[in-house]
């Protein structure tokens, strides 16, 4: 698991109440309900922590986003793009 595969389960298991992120192919493990104000603070959360990567490291968080991208074939091609450039598709 890499450095911010690590985070992101952090932050689901502290904000969200999700143990894992790993695809376990069953809807009552790989779906989950969740409220709104926990979504928010989980997002909330994963904003800080990058912001903070980006001031402290800007190259090491751009080279893990860049790796983490490369590494994530799920997620879907738009997504991908608006996290590479910034620029919402």
């Amino acid at each position: 698991m890499n450095k911010i595969d690590s985070l992101l389960t952090l932050i689901a298991k502290q904000h969200l109440g999700i143990e894992t992120l790993e695809t376990r192919n069953s809807d009552s493990l790989d779906f989950h309900d969740v409220g709104v104000v926990s979504l928010k603070e989980a997002l909330y959360a994963a904003f800080v922590i990058g912001r903070e990567a980006g001031i402290s490291n800007r190259a090491e968080s751009e080279s893990e986003i860049y790796k983490y991208n490369q590494s994530n074939t799920v997620m879907d091609s738009r997504v991908q793009a608006t996290v590479s450039t910034g620029v919402q598709l």
